[in-house]
């Protein structure tokens, strides 16, 4: 098939690569690719949360106790740092799609070391090493969905594919509340195993970002690549003609990680950073630790306590999608500041009023958990628009490095603070982390809806 006219007399250059991307509709193309990465996704999260349902279990068996458990949720959280930094690195060198490949089979052959483990030592270890993957795959993920995107609907689509990582944390809830006390708790872990089968899918459907390509002069490449969609699309449309008005000159020099805290990103990264430690130490602090408070301090049985704690993960999701079909209308600001004080005034109301029945308890901790989910997923979005190409993926994966850190500290604390002041101190800690990213949100960042990315980050 001819390929569209206009590009007959154009002259290939990053800046028509990337007036050719943001002129593209939604295509079958990138619906696959959305599938398939949102499948790895998928698996990262209902990985990185199993532990909280496998937990509960190993109290009796393995005779752990709070701290032990802190240690178990933190070990894993600093693998997920390790490997985003890591592998966030390389994806600026050898490309975001070898790297995806990558993270993904390494957290898929952990899980079956997670599932084999025979005791608490060894367990940790293996979830520290798993964390390697897990950690990498999503930021790198969010890097690529994010290049492929155009400017007009970049916020719908990205978070569209984003919100399947609330699905994966709902689900493995769903999927522990029968496995885990009818089959055994190492069946969860053997789940972890199945995105291995995801690596031949990105073989084959998912090419290299034209964005990432043109960012390092590969033009040609760049090019095929996008002749393959126009010829597609132009087949039952008419294209849009290609404007590099509103594109500024692209560099193709190499990614220094010290621009992170050059004149133009320095701010951008240190906020960014505190958004990234106080969304996920109130996200990750709750939902994981929210199966074992309901056994423990609430002496529910183990599958009630799991059951009940998935009322909160469904009412995350709902935040992720409220998020994904407002956030181009509404803005990313607005509804950052309004997700962390959501969250922030039901857990300090409830750090005060904790001596509520049950259902208000669960009930009001998923209303923070709505207004937690908020920020969350909306974070990866917004790191990989304030970032040039050349910084992207280690922009974000630094970015999320601060997400483990929150990660690690939350749960860890928690089995500190637990024992010493009850639930009321708890939920006073994270009420207190919450309507501080509030006043983070409102007083740091910057508005990107309906900017292109090469506007935002030249």
């Amino acid at each position: 098939m001819a390929a569209p006219e206009d590009m007959q007399s154009t002259a290939v250059s990053p800046e028509t690569i990337i007036a050719r991307i943001d002129r593209l509709p939604v295509t079958r193309w990138h619906v696959i690719v959305r599938i398939i990465i949102g499948s790895a996704t998928f698996f990262d999260a209902f990985s990185v949360l199993s532990i909280a349902y496998v937990v509960p279990a190993l109290i009796g068996l393995w005779h752990i106790d709070a701290k032990d458990i802190g240690l178990l949720f933190a070990g894993g959280f600093l693998g997920q740092a390790i490997g985003a930094i890591t592998c966030g690195w390389l994806a600026e060198r050898v490309g975001r799609v070898p790297m995806l490949r990558a993270s993904v089979l390494l957290f898929a052959i952990m899980s079956i070391l997670c599932a084999l483990s025979h005791s608490y030592d060894q367990l940790l270890a293996a979830r520290v090493l798993q964390g390697f993957g897990l950690g990498a795959e999503v930021p790198i993920a969010a890097t690529y969905i994010g290049e492929i995107s155009s400017t007009k609907n970049r916020g719908r689509f990205f978070l569209l594919y984003e919100t399947i990582y609330p699905i994966g944390l709902f689900a493995v809830g769903l999927v522990a509340a029968w496995l885990v006390p009818n089959v055994g708790w190492r069946w969860l872990f053997a789940f972890g195993v199945v995105p291995a089968f995801l690596v031949f899918a990105m073989q084959k459907y998912c090419p290299e970002s034209p964005r990432w390509l043109a960012s390092k002069g590969r033009l040609a490449e760049a090019d095929a690549m996008l002749r393959k969609i126009e010829n597609y699309v132009s087949s039952y449309q008419q294209l849009a003609p290609i404007s590099t008005l509103s594109v500024a000159p692209i560099p193709t020099v190499r990614s220094r990680v010290s621009e992170l805290f050059g004149p133009g990103y320095k701010k951008r990264t240190f906020v960014v950073w505190g958004l990234w430690l106080l969304s996920f130490f109130v996200t990750f602090g709750i939902a994981v630790w929210m199966p074992s408070i309901l056994h423990t301090v609430y002496h529910l049985p183990l599958e009630k306590s799991i059951q009940l704690s998935l009322i909160g993960t469904l009412s995350g999701l709902l935040g992720c999608f409220v998020m994904a079909l407002s956030v181009d209308k509404i803005g990313r600001v607005p509804l950052f500041v309004f997700g962390f004080s959501l969250s922030g005034v039901s857990l300090l109301g409830l750090s005060i009023y904790h001596h509520v029945p049950l259902d208000i308890f669960v009930m009001t901790t998923a209303v923070a958990y709505f207004g937690a989910n908020i920020t969350s997923v909306g974070l990866y979005l917004y790191t990989a628009e304030i970032y040039p190409t050349r910084l992207r993926a280690i922009g974000t994966s630094v970015g999320t490095t601060w997400l483990r850190l929150g990660s690690i500290a939350s749960p860890y604390l928690v089995g500190l603070v637990l024992p010493l002041y009850g639930i009321s101190g708890v939920l006073l800690m994270f009420g207190v982390v919450a309507v501080a990213g509030a006043i983070l949100a409102r007083s740091g960042m910057i508005e990107t809806k309906q900017r292109r990315l090469e506007e935002i980050s030249p």
